[in-house]
């Protein structure tokens, strides 16, 4: 990834973290959960970069798996899983013990991942000592960033979502239909509450300057349906532009091949004529064309 991709991402990603601090107006919003409707939206890419993001302004981040079905924060990072989240919980631990589970990623910048798969995930992220093991990550660390299913899979981002301070909702560009965040608005007024905020990701025409910093290139994904269309569209019109032009080109070439043999036998006076108007690209010019006399040896 080019370098200038890299510092407008980056930029992009210090723009959401400015915004979520104008979400804490009337409270501090520390503990963040990132969630989604469904699968494939980016979520936790978009996770990963905003906790890199904090790490970048020196702000000490921890960022948790909550995704202990389907884990992807340790392969967007590479990182070994092998304990995590779920082993911290289910060992009824607390304290210090906290950082046997704890990676180092860089500085500023700690993840726990999610661990070995139990086979109560819901049960374990809505239980007291996961609410426990939230309070005392607030009081380590700046910011603590929570990575969780999405709505409409399962209900593990729901009995999470009392244990945060704010919600942020990750929506993917051509990919998430209407009907889906009309489904995942019910499923949060069911549960009484709604997100604080939403990051609409991988809009085509900004692709190659947002790619993700790092861990993510749109090019390597399907591309969205619009942005076929939206390719064949301008396709299809510089094809037309073209078209046109070679018509007015060629038209032009056999009205001066046909001036040119009616001088040979009837050579006009010098004069300076203007060749039609034509439209190409939406604009209108007049093209000069000088005729002179020919002299016959």
């Amino acid at each position: 990834m080019d370098i200038d991709y890299k510092k407008q991402a980056l930029e992009a990603f210090n723009t959401i973290q400015t915004n979520i601090g104008f979400l804490g107006i009337d409270r501090d919003i520390r503990t963040i959960m990132v969630t989604s409707s469904i699968k494939g939206e980016g979520k936790s890419t978009v996770t990963s970069n905003i906790a890199n993001s904090y790490a970048f302004s020196q702000k000490r981040i921890l960022l948790v798996d909550c995704d202990m079905r389907n884990p992807t924060v340790h392969r967007v990072l590479e990182l070994p899983n092998r304990k995590g989240l779920a082993d911290l919980i289910m060992a009824g631990r607390e304290g210090l013990v906290a950082e046997d589970y704890i990676i180092h990623y860089a500085p500023y910048f700690d993840v726990l991942t999610a661990g070995h798969r139990p086979p109560n995930p819901t049960e374990l992220l809505g239980s007291k000592r996961m609410k426990a093991l939230i309070n005392a990550f607030s009081e380590q660390y700046d910011y603590v960033i929570l990575d969780t299913p999405p709505v409409l899979l399962v209900p593990d981002a729901i009995a999470l979502h009392p244990y945060v301070d704010g919600i942020l909702l990750v929506v993917r560009h051509g990919y998430t239909t209407k009907e889906v965040l009309e489904d995942c608005k019910k499923a949060w007024e069911v549960a009484g509450t709604k997100p604080s905020a939403c990051i609409l990701n991988a809009i085509p025409d900004m692709q190659k300057r947002y790619s993700y910093y790092g861990y993510y290139d749109y090019e390597e994904t399907r591309p969205a349906k619009g942005r076929n269309k939206k390719s064949r569209r301008h396709t299809v019109i510089k094809q037309e532009e073209r078209q046109e032009k070679d018509m007015y080109m060629s038209a032009a070439k056999e009205t001066r091949e046909a001036g040119s043999r009616k001088s040979a036998h009837n050579p006009p006076p010098a004069e300076k004529e203007f060749a039609r108007k034509s439209d190409i690209a939406g604009q209108e010019f007049q093209r000069p064309v000088d005729r002179t006399k020919r002299k016959l040896h």
